[in-house]
Protein backbone atom coordinates (compact mmCIF):
# COMPACT_ATOMS: atom_id res chain seq x y z
CA UNK A 1 0.00 0.00 0.00
CA UNK A 2 1.05 3.58 -0.52
CA UNK A 3 2.02 5.60 2.60
CA UNK A 4 -1.09 6.93 4.32
CA UNK A 5 -3.32 4.12 3.07
CA UNK A 6 -4.90 1.44 5.25
CA UNK A 7 -7.01 -1.65 4.78
CA UNK A 8 -10.53 -1.51 6.23
CA UNK A 9 -10.23 -4.74 8.21
CA UNK A 10 -13.47 -5.86 9.85
CA UNK A 11 -11.60 -8.86 11.31
CA UNK A 12 -8.87 -6.79 13.02
CA UNK A 13 -9.61 -6.23 16.70
CA UNK A 14 -6.77 -3.72 17.00
CA UNK A 15 -5.13 -1.23 14.67
CA UNK A 16 -1.91 -2.76 13.39
CA UNK A 17 0.98 -1.59 11.18
CA UNK A 18 4.20 -3.31 10.25
CA UNK A 19 7.46 -1.47 10.86
CA UNK A 20 7.96 -0.39 7.21
CA UNK A 21 4.37 0.83 6.81
CA UNK A 22 4.62 2.74 10.09
CA UNK A 23 7.89 4.46 9.19
CA UNK A 24 6.53 5.55 5.78
CA UNK A 25 3.28 6.82 7.33
CA UNK A 26 5.18 8.58 10.11
CA UNK A 27 7.43 10.35 7.58
CA UNK A 28 4.44 11.58 5.51
CA UNK A 29 2.66 12.83 8.67
CA UNK A 30 5.81 14.70 9.71
CA UNK A 31 6.87 16.15 6.34
CA UNK A 32 3.50 17.01 4.81
CA UNK A 33 1.22 17.69 7.80
CA UNK A 34 3.70 18.55 10.61
CA UNK A 35 2.11 15.87 12.80
CA UNK A 36 3.53 12.89 14.62
CA UNK A 37 2.31 9.77 16.37
CA UNK A 38 2.95 9.44 20.09
CA UNK A 39 4.10 6.23 21.75
CA UNK A 40 1.71 4.99 24.45
CA UNK A 41 2.63 3.15 27.62
CA UNK A 42 0.10 0.36 27.31
CA UNK A 43 0.95 -2.53 25.02
CA UNK A 44 -0.88 -5.55 23.72
CA UNK A 45 0.43 -8.75 22.26
CA UNK A 46 -1.41 -9.36 18.99
CA UNK A 47 -2.03 -12.81 17.59
CA UNK A 48 -3.75 -13.87 14.41
CA UNK A 49 -1.34 -12.61 11.74
CA UNK A 50 0.42 -15.95 11.38
CA UNK A 51 0.57 -16.39 15.17
CA UNK A 52 2.14 -14.24 17.85
CA UNK A 53 3.97 -11.11 16.66
CA UNK A 54 6.78 -9.02 18.12
CA UNK A 55 5.45 -5.62 19.24
CA UNK A 56 7.75 -2.63 18.72
CA UNK A 57 5.38 0.06 20.02
CA UNK A 58 1.76 1.01 20.67
CA UNK A 59 1.05 4.46 19.23
CA UNK A 60 -1.70 7.07 19.10
CA UNK A 61 -1.65 8.16 15.44
CA UNK A 62 -3.39 11.31 14.11
CA UNK A 63 -5.63 10.36 11.18
CA UNK A 64 -8.11 11.93 8.80
CA UNK A 65 -10.68 9.44 7.50
CA UNK A 66 -13.34 10.95 5.25
CA UNK A 67 -12.34 14.40 6.56
CA UNK A 68 -13.05 13.25 10.11
CA UNK A 69 -10.11 13.95 12.40
CA UNK A 70 -9.25 11.32 14.95
CA UNK A 71 -6.64 9.30 16.74
CA UNK A 72 -6.24 5.59 16.08
CA UNK A 73 -4.27 3.42 18.46
CA UNK A 74 -1.96 1.31 16.29
CA UNK A 75 0.28 -1.51 17.42
CA UNK A 76 3.52 -1.45 15.41
CA UNK A 77 4.86 -4.91 14.65
CA UNK A 78 8.40 -5.99 13.81
CA UNK A 79 7.16 -7.26 10.45
CA UNK A 80 7.78 -5.45 7.17
CA UNK A 81 4.95 -7.28 5.38
CA UNK A 82 2.02 -6.00 7.48
CA UNK A 83 0.20 -2.97 6.01
CA UNK A 84 -1.83 -0.54 8.11
CA UNK A 85 -5.06 -2.22 9.22
CA UNK A 86 -7.98 -0.03 10.34
CA UNK A 87 -9.66 -2.05 13.11
CA UNK A 88 -13.32 -2.91 13.49
CA UNK A 89 -13.52 -0.72 16.63
CA UNK A 90 -12.70 2.38 14.55
CA UNK A 91 -15.16 1.39 11.84
CA UNK A 92 -17.90 0.84 14.46
CA UNK A 93 -17.32 4.17 16.24
CA UNK A 94 -17.55 5.97 12.91
CA UNK A 95 -20.63 3.96 11.86
CA UNK A 96 -18.92 2.69 8.71
CA UNK A 97 -21.12 1.39 5.91
CA UNK A 98 -18.96 -0.15 3.21
CA UNK A 99 -20.48 0.18 -0.28
CA UNK A 100 -18.40 -2.21 -2.41
CA UNK A 101 -20.17 -1.60 -5.76
CA UNK A 102 -19.96 2.18 -5.24
CA UNK A 103 -16.35 1.97 -3.93
CA UNK A 104 -17.16 4.30 -1.03
CA UNK A 105 -17.35 4.04 2.75
CA UNK A 106 -20.08 6.09 4.45
CA UNK A 107 -19.82 7.10 8.13
CA UNK A 108 -23.29 7.26 9.70
CA UNK A 109 -21.94 8.55 13.04
CA UNK A 110 -19.89 11.36 11.49
CA UNK A 111 -22.38 13.71 9.88
CA UNK A 112 -22.58 11.83 6.59
CA UNK A 113 -18.84 11.85 5.90
CA UNK A 114 -17.61 9.51 3.16
CA UNK A 115 -14.30 8.30 1.80
CA UNK A 116 -13.32 6.53 -1.38
CA UNK A 117 -12.25 2.90 -1.11
CA UNK A 118 -10.29 0.98 -3.69
CA UNK A 119 -9.98 -2.75 -4.08
CA UNK A 120 -6.39 -3.96 -4.27
CA UNK A 121 -5.11 -7.16 -5.93
CA UNK A 122 -5.81 -9.27 -2.84
CA UNK A 123 -9.47 -8.18 -2.76
CA UNK A 124 -8.95 -6.06 0.37
CA UNK A 125 -10.40 -2.54 0.47
CA UNK A 126 -7.96 0.33 1.06
CA UNK A 127 -8.75 3.87 2.20
CA UNK A 128 -6.80 6.96 3.18
CA UNK A 129 -5.73 7.81 6.72
CA UNK A 130 -4.60 11.27 5.51
CA UNK A 131 -7.89 12.77 4.33
CA UNK A 132 -7.98 15.77 6.68
CA UNK A 133 -10.54 18.60 6.61
CA UNK A 134 -9.48 21.90 5.00
CA UNK A 135 -8.62 23.35 8.42
CA UNK A 136 -6.25 20.45 9.09
CA UNK A 137 -6.05 18.03 11.98
CA UNK A 138 -7.47 19.11 15.36
CA UNK A 139 -6.29 17.63 18.67
CA UNK A 140 -8.69 16.12 21.21
CA UNK A 141 -10.27 18.84 23.34
CA UNK A 142 -8.63 17.55 26.54
CA UNK A 143 -5.13 18.43 25.23
CA UNK A 144 -4.32 22.05 26.09
CA UNK A 145 -1.05 21.83 24.17
CA UNK A 146 -1.13 18.63 22.17
CA UNK A 147 2.03 16.60 21.63
CA UNK A 148 1.07 15.59 18.07
CA UNK A 149 2.07 18.90 16.43
CA UNK A 150 5.67 19.19 15.20
CA UNK A 151 7.40 22.33 16.47
CA UNK A 152 9.17 24.75 14.12
CA UNK A 153 12.76 23.63 13.47
CA UNK A 154 12.28 20.26 15.17
CA UNK A 155 14.29 17.48 13.50
CA UNK A 156 12.63 14.23 12.47
CA UNK A 157 13.40 11.21 14.64
CA UNK A 158 11.35 8.06 14.19
CA UNK A 159 9.09 7.31 17.11
CA UNK A 160 10.50 3.79 17.06
CA UNK A 161 13.85 5.31 18.05
CA UNK A 162 12.46 7.25 21.03
CA UNK A 163 11.65 6.19 24.57
CA UNK A 164 9.27 9.02 25.53
CA UNK A 165 5.69 7.86 26.18
CA UNK A 166 2.30 9.45 26.80
CA UNK A 167 -0.68 8.25 28.75
CA UNK A 168 -3.27 6.58 26.56
CA UNK A 169 -5.99 6.64 29.22
CA UNK A 170 -8.42 8.47 26.92
CA UNK A 171 -8.58 5.30 24.78
CA UNK A 172 -10.47 3.31 27.42
CA UNK A 173 -13.60 3.07 25.24
CA UNK A 174 -11.73 1.53 22.32
CA UNK A 175 -9.00 2.20 19.84
CA UNK A 176 -10.40 5.30 18.14
CA UNK A 177 -11.22 8.80 19.32
CA UNK A 178 -12.99 11.25 17.00
CA UNK A 179 -11.45 14.66 17.54
CA UNK A 180 -13.51 16.59 14.98
CA UNK A 181 -15.56 16.13 11.84
CA UNK A 182 -15.43 18.65 9.04
CA UNK A 183 -13.42 20.97 11.27
CA UNK A 184 -15.92 21.16 14.14
CA UNK A 185 -15.99 19.17 17.36
CA UNK A 186 -18.05 16.00 17.54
Amino acid sequence: LDPGMSLADTAAQHGVMGKSAFKLHEAVLWNKYRLRPIKAKNEIHPVGIGGASTVLARCAVPVGIGQVNGLVMFTVLDDDNVPALTPISTLKVMGAIIDLPGQVMHFANCGGATTEIKEIETGHQQHSLLEFPEKGWVAPSDFAQHPFQVKQGEKFVSLLDKTKHMSASYFTAGSFVITSAGGSAV
